[in-house]
């Protein structure tokens, strides 16, 4: 179905279909579906620096992940404050190379691993229905660019090839979870970790894995937090603030 009239993002499709109650639902979901997202890559970010700092000073700089968490905020809230994200489409270009490649490898370190220990995927659990509501989550938070998605649509300067190249990500995006996901635990079984880069052995390699990731996610970062700037800047409360010349 497509709506009367052109929609920017979706809090105005919300409007158009079911009114300003239905506005206000979709506002405080994605608000609250895109800023737990946030808060999801800050504690990546702490963690995968935590360990890589604790292996590259040899355990003595180690549990610092919280402080690690503050400074990615410190540095990432003045990128969001940014009134155009122009500038920041070449380092999300780089942090999306830089995953495909962590990605590469850790499919490498996968395979080395299951040439060492065969017995870890002997005895694989295909499916537990205890651990349904988990996978969910999971895949759930797989999807967090949902919000942005009519956002960039808007943006588009051909909009009309919007839907040839949202199914071509999309099969692509989720064939490569499929095979990465199968891989990561066909090498590690039971033992594989919430973040597979913690079932990797410790090495300069490994680092610079994790720090490809940690910055991937900062280059990402503050597209997720764009639906959230555009629903707050609309409200009564952000129009009664003094504000500044942009920059």
């Amino acid at each position: 179905m497509k709506a009367p009239v052109p929609v920017a993002n979706y809090s105005e499709l919300g409007e158009v279909i079911l009114g300003p109650r239905g506005k206000a639902v979709v506002d405080v979901c994605i608000v609250s579906s895109q800023i737990g997202f946030a808060i999801a890559y800050l504690i990546f970010i702490g963690s995968q620096m935590d360990q890589v700092i604790c292996f590259e000073t040899m355990y003595e700089e180690c549990g610092f992940k919280s402080f690690y968490i503050s400074l990615a905020a410190f540095i990432l809230i003045p990128i969001c404050w940014l009134k155009s994200f122009k500038k920041l489409s070449y380092v999300s270009m780089a942090s999306n190379v830089f995953l495909v490649v962590a990605l590469i490898i850790i499919i490498g370190y996968c395979i080395k691993n299951h040439e060492e220990h065969p017995e870890l995927s002997e005895n694989l659990n295909y499916l537990n229905i205890g651990a349904m509501p988990l996978f969910f989550g999971v895949a759930v938070f797989d999807f967090e660019g949902n919000g942005v998605v009519i956002n960039l649509h808007a943006s588009m300067k051909e909009p009309e090839k919007f839907n040839m190249v949202l199914m071509r990500t999309l099969t692509l995006y989720v064939t490569m979870l499929c095979v990465f996901s199968s891989i990561a635990y066909w090498s590690y079984g039971s033992n594989l970790e919430d973040m597979v880069t913690l079932n990797l052995p410790h090495d300069n390699l490994t680092s610079m894995i994790q720090i490809f990731y940690c910055f991937g996610l900062v280059g990402s970062y503050p597209m997720q937090l764009m639906p959230v700037f555009e629903i707050y800047e609309k409200t009564k409360t952000y129009r009664k603030i003094p504000t500044s010349k942009s920059f």
